[in-house]
């Protein structure tokens, strides 16, 4: 299935304030990479770039060997969709739309017909717990419920990797690790990469790999719970 990978990677936000400083990463399939980082360190600037939402000033983004910078946006969301999986803190459910015909909008963009879109979103709701919203608004969700279905609508489209940007978030202990549970599991049945970003006090559980963003750079969480890090030279 190939990787996700950022080579040399500049964002400058606002204008004159180098955020991202050379960014290298690379997240293979079915690997677990957690970035650490608090407000206000990029960690939305390293989101939007790796998805192909906005472009880097410097350097390249690769998605399983297509150089996702390099399209024009039309081809850059239309990748984005096929192949990334986006989990955040806001749900990004079209409030005149149902949460089944949210969660069912990828099929039915890609050409599926309404009826069979609407059944799979079903299942896929019911799967991860969320079936009971399925005919009401968006609005009505609880946090959990709508971590529940922004999984059930990411399942649907079977991506290479997928993105929890600050999710699960604001969640009980006990339903944060359920979520985390159901979003490892989906990841497990699809073999994809996962990128984690999350703050300073960690994630919901194990990566493979975990960084800290610090000052516009990666640098590598080198022992278990002591914060050693290490910044490496090129992707980590």
């Amino acid at each position: 299935m190939g990787s996700w990978e950022a080579r040399g990677v500049i964002r400058f936000f606002p204008p004159g304030r180098r955020v991202l400083n050379r960014i290298g990463l690379r997240v293979e399939a079915g690997e677990t990479v957690r970035v650490l980082g608090p407000s206000g360190a990029g960690k939305t600037l390293l989101a939007e770039t790796l998805t192909g939402q906005a472009l880097p000033e410097e350097g390249q983004v690769f998605l399983e060997g297509t150089e996702l910078s390099a399209l024009p946006e039309g081809k850059r969301r239309a990748l984005r969709r096929q192949r990334l999986g986006i989990l955040g803190r806001e749900a990004g459910f079209f409030p005149w739309l149902t949460v089944e015909e949210n969660t069912a909008l990828g099929l039915l963009l890609s050409g599926m017909g309404r009826k069979a879109a609407l059944g799979r979103a079903r299942e896929a709701l019911e799967r991860f717990g969320a079936r009971q919203a399925a005919g009401r608004a968006p609005g009505v969700l609880t946090p959990g419920g709508a971590c529940r279905a922004q999984l059930a609508r990411v399942s649907l489209g079977e991506p290479g990797f997928l993105l929890a940007d600050s999710f699960p978030w604001g969640l009980p202990w006990e339903e944060e690790q359920e979520i985390w549970g159901l979003l490892k599991g989906l990841q497990d049945s699809l073999h994809a990469g996962l990128l984690h970003l999350a703050g300073q006090a960690g994630g919901c559980g194990p990566a493979d790999r975990t960084l800290r963003l610090e000052q516009g750079r990666l640098m590598e969480v080198t022992g278990e719970g002591d914060g050693q890090m290490k910044e490496r030279d090129g992707a980590v």
